[in-house]
């Protein structure tokens, strides 16, 4: 496959038709454009009057529950969230990843990189209607009835854990539908034997889902945590932010006062200032140390809620933890020599492989180390 070499400079895309139509308009017409956005009977794609989605006093909100951790199959998982229309969603999804196919081999449309295209080209087409949402092949869900105040990419990054996958978007799709948002959820595949490098493929899951749509905000999610509280809010308010006060494996508390892992999220413009996040722990441990230090070092203001709101549960099912990195605490050293160097500004991958699933869009990437520059 051919490496593609990408600087921070990648993710700055076109803008938009929105942003086009938003500059030529005058205050009029941007008054008006507010109201108006996809999802009429005819379709996601099509325009309507209609509210802007709230972002605090959502009624379907109740507050704690227990999730279901029991072992489940992906099958059983789309039919937990899709019911009688799970044959159909397969069917669609199966068309979607054939035209995606054929539109990326096409030297007409393979190397088109202006926002929505894959939207607007591969997954509108397949929409259809579950319950109050347009559902699009490939894990992406649009809200119908109000104009959703943020867009969230969901990014997991990952290797290996199968089991977890399906147990872990049966019960936080549910949750993001009730609160209203635009979501979709990228698992980002190491799709090698090297040491796993989670926060390389934070940067790999950053570029690729721009690709889709200009997502306002980036949940970096391990595929083992999941929120017991649906007043969690996963909308892009209040960012960079920590989603987790504490966990059911350590007693509802955190390992230490500045754990800033498990589950974080990040504006664009956070992660763009911070330059990303560090390609060079193989390894568990320290890179969302090292995060938290250049997220400080950009005098960016982390949140995170104290108490019940923030409790997760762990799921322990085939639960083995990663190989650690030896050089981790010595690299953790270095950052502020590398924090320009290191990140978006100098990672290299082949090519991903897109695959569309029923729950998720799999971006799977052979990732190899970088030489340094520092």
């Amino acid at each position: 496959m051919p490496t593609r070499s990408i600087s921070c400079s990648r993710s700055l895309k076109p803008k938009s038709t929105i942003f086009v139509l938003i500059s030529a308009c005058s205050i009029t017409c941007l008054a008006l454009w507010l109201f108006l956005d996809y999802g009429s009977s005819t379709g996601p794609s099509s325009f309507t009057t209609k509210p802007i989605c709230p972002d605090s006093d959502i009624p379907e909100l109740v507050g704690q529950r227990k999730p279901n951790l029991n072992e489940t199959t992906t099958a059983h998982a789309e039919e937990h969230i899709f019911g009688p229309s799970a044959g159909k969603v397969r069917t669609a999804v199966k068309r979607a990843n054939e035209i995606l196919l054929k539109k990326l081999v096409d030297p007409k449309t393979g190397n088109i990189n202006h926002v929505d295209w894959l939207f607007d080209q591969v997954l509108d087409p397949e929409a259809m209607h579950i319950s109050n949402y347009w559902y699009l092949p490939g894990g992406h869900w649009k809200p119908m009835n109000c104009l959703p105040k943020w867009k969230v990419a969901i990014l997991i990054p990952f290797r290996d854990r199968f089991v977890h996958l399906p147990i872990f978007l049966q019960n936080l799709i549910p949750m993001l539908q009730k609160q209203l948002l635009e979501f979709s959820f990228f698992v980002v595949e190491q799709a090698n034997q090297e040491l796993f490098n989670r926060a390389m493929l934070m940067n790999v899951g950053f570029l690729e889902s721009l690709n889709f749509t200009d997502y306002d905000c980036f949940i970096i999610h391990d595929v083992d945590h999941v929120p017991i509280d649906d007043h969690n809010y996963y909308g892009c308010s209040r960012m960079p932010r920590h989603f987790i006060s504490g966990d059911d494996y350590r007693n509802y508390k955190l390992p230490y006062a500045d754990s800033f892992g498990g589950v974080t999220g990040f504006t664009k413009a956070n992660i763009r200032s911070i330059n990303g996040f560090p390609n060079v722990y193989w390894g568990w441990g320290c890179e969302d140390d090292e995060i938290l230090l250049r997220v400080k070092d950009a005098r960016l203001k982390i949140t995170r809620d104290k108490g019940p709101i923030g409790y997760y549960n762990v799921i322990m099912h085939h639960h083995e933890g990663a190989p650690k990195g030896k050089d981790r605490r010595a690299l953790l050293g270095t950052f502020k020599r590398r924090i320009g160097m290191d990140g978006l500004s100098n990672i290299v991958y082949p090519t991903p492989v897109y695959d569309l699933h029923t729950l998720y869009t799999n971006v799977s990437v052979d990732i190899k180390k970088i030489k340094p520059h520092y």
